[in-house]
């Protein structure tokens, strides 16, 4: 996950907040943004949907490994946990392959995974991320709803 947090001091760089801005608009203290900005942090994706939205960019971009701040779109509240959860059994289909796939392929239990994927929880980045791996996939392909 060491784009994420390179991706948030970029954007907080581009922007021209300091770590105390950002992290009193985003809700969080100044000592947990340098954590993730150095990556020494597991965060909630509501955490980072927060941080998304202070910094007016879209989550999904804010995972990516092509960032680029001359290139930043607005950031649009959505569900990114339903469509997370819809990608990845619709890629999970397309493989021919079953959830069971993933219990096997992840450090997550089989509740955790049927949690994530019924929108009962507020998962860390890491568990999206494992989710994401063993799918051949990013949290960024992910979490961008697809044209039907």
């Amino acid at each position: 996950m060491e784009v994420f947090g390179k991706n948030i001091r970029n954007a907080r760089s581009y922007r021209a907040l300091s770590q105390n801005e950002l992290s009193k608009n985003a809700g969080i203290s100044r000592s947990s943004l340098s954590l993730i900005e150095n990556n020494e942090i597991d965060i909630y994706l509501e955490t980072a949907k927060r941080l998304a939205q202070s910094l007016n960019i879209s989550l999904p971009q804010l995972f990516s490994r092509n960032f680029s701040n001359g290139n930043i779109a607005a950031y649009t509240d959505d569900n990114f946990l339903l469509i997370f959860s819809e990608n990845a059994k619709s890629l999970l289909k397309k493989q021919n392959k079953l959830q069971i796939y993933l219990y096997a392929s992840t450090t997550l239990s089989a509740s955790t995974i049927s949690e994530i994927f019924n929108q009962k929880v507020n998962p860390k980045l890491s568990s999206l991320n494992q989710i994401a791996d063993a799918l051949g996939a990013t949290i960024s392909e992910l979490i961008i709803r697809k044209e039907e």
